[in-house]
């Protein structure tokens, strides 16, 4: 699985059902997954990447094992942006079935003379194909 997406925008992050998003903002993801991924090549491959992100001026807000057999690493840092937005990314292994599961979030992005009744801002988004398709 290799996703790109768009979605509302809430600068703080969302705390409530009474959060309302930035008009004309949207929040791009993405999200992707490997399968047969073994222990000796996720738990290294996680270790890795902690310490790149750490070096590389993340906040590192967990590390390790977590519940129902899964190992995660969990990040954060400020984005460069006008709305003081936060960048997350983590990425996950689920030692049960051997799978890695990835995914960050930007910050708030703004479309360009975006007006109310353009529909969505975003737009669609497709993320480019890293593997070939059986």
């Amino acid at each position: 699985m290799n996703r790109l997406g768009t979605g509302p925008c809430y600068p703080g992050g969302w705390e409530s059902l009474k959060d309302r998003s930035v008009r004309g903002a949207y929040r791009l993801s993405h999200d992707w997954e490997l399968d047969r991924v073994p222990a000796k090549a996720a738990l290294p491959a996680l270790e890795r990447l902690r310490d790149h992100l750490k070096n590389t001026g993340w906040r590192i807000k967990g590390y390790g094992k977590t519940v129902n057999n899964k190992w995660e690493v969990d990040a954060e840092r400020d984005g460069d942006t006008s709305d003081d937005g936060v960048v997350r990314q983590m990425v996950t292994w689920y030692a049960n079935d051997q799978r890695l599961h990835g995914g960050n979030a930007g910050p708030c992005a703004y479309e360009p003379g975006w007006k109310e009744g353009d529909g969505p801002p975003g737009g669609a988004v497709q993320a480019p194909a890293v593997f070939p398709a059986p």
